[in-house]
């Protein structure tokens, strides 16, 4: 799956996030919106470029995804902190982060595959009792009218 839409998507969101705030309020706060859109996309980028390594094999193990998790957060944290100190607009930089929101969910909505009224529900073998898959899933524990949930 690609996350080329999504990207373009949030970018054209952040551009007319930028514009209503430059026509709205003030030439700062449309700057600060306009940090904060490139401190997430730049988050999301390496949040998708990680996501895919990982599902690719190439990430071996929960300690390098964690690792990078955390540099990644500690790198929007700091630009962040520092975007604050030079005097950006607090509000300004959360508009800005929170445009990948939005984009994230029409972006989505828009690349699932469609939906066949017409095809067969997937329904378990009533006579095979399924057990705990390579995830440590068991289907056993989700069936309809079963009292153990």
């Amino acid at each position: 799956m690609t996350t080329r839409p999504i990207e373009q998507l949030n970018l054209a969101l952040s551009a007319g996030a930028v514009a209503t705030a430059a026509l709205v309020a003030s030439p700062a706060f449309a700057a600060s919106v306009a940090v904060g859109a490139v401190v997430e996309g730049l988050s999301f980028r390496g949040l998708s470029v990680a996501s895919k390594a990982f599902f690719a094999g190439v990430l071996r193990g929960r300690f390098v995804w964690l690792l990078l998790l955390g540099m990644r957060l500690g790198l929007v944290g700091t630009l962040l902190y520092f975007s604050v100190r030079l005097g950006a607009d607090p509000i300004g930089l959360l508009i800005g982060l929170s445009v990948i929101l939005p984009a994230t969910v029409v972006g989505s909505l828009r690349l699932r595959p469609p939906v066949d009224p017409n095809a067969a529900a997937l329904e378990l073998d009533p006579d095979e009792e399924p057990g705990p898959d390579e995830w440590g899933w068991d289907a056993r524990l989700y069936r309809d009218g079963d009292e153990t949930r």
